[in-house]
């Protein structure tokens, strides 16, 4: 779900739904793959609690913007348009740098309370991308970190 701040962007630009709203016009695409991106690093900061396997979340990080992103434009002109994963999920934990993204046949880990985590990740509609980083302390809310 998107956080405060994107849902009251979302809002501003369309009351309605993000599929509906894009899906009627065609605004920057680049603006509509913000959006997805955004409600997959929520998506992502949700599902990195402890215990939580770093394949497993970036494996349902991946599947949700493929999914999101096949709502949009669905009309027959647009059948041959671009768009899915412009960034794959990676979450980086600790002393690792960045780029960690396990397949599901790879060694992977579990996700520790106080576990500093870098997610990063990108949508692209018809080869205009856009990606975001963030980075959590797993249970870090619960400590008031």
């Amino acid at each position: 779900m998107p956080n405060r701040f994107s849902h009251k962007i979302i809002n501003i630009i369309c009351p309605n739904s993000i599929t509906k709203c894009f899906s009627n016009f065609n605004p920057c695409r680049k603006l509509i793959s913000c959006f997805f991106f955004i409600a997959a690093l929520d998506k992502a900061i949700a599902l990195c609690v402890a215990g939580a396997d770093v394949s497993t979340v970036c494996g349902e990080v991946d599947s949700f913007i493929e999914a999101e992103l096949l709502k949009v434009f669905s009309n027959k002109k647009s059948k041959k348009l671009e768009r899915g994963i412009g960034f794959p999920c990676c979450i980086s934990v600790n002393n690792v740098m960045g780029h960690f993204s396990p397949t599901a046949g790879e060694e992977s880990l579990k996700l520790e309370n106080e576990n500093v985590v870098k997610i990063e990740l990108g949508a692209h509609i018809d080869g205009y991308a856009s990606q975001a980083a963030h980075t959590i302390v797993v249970g870090g809310k619960s400590n008031g970190k």
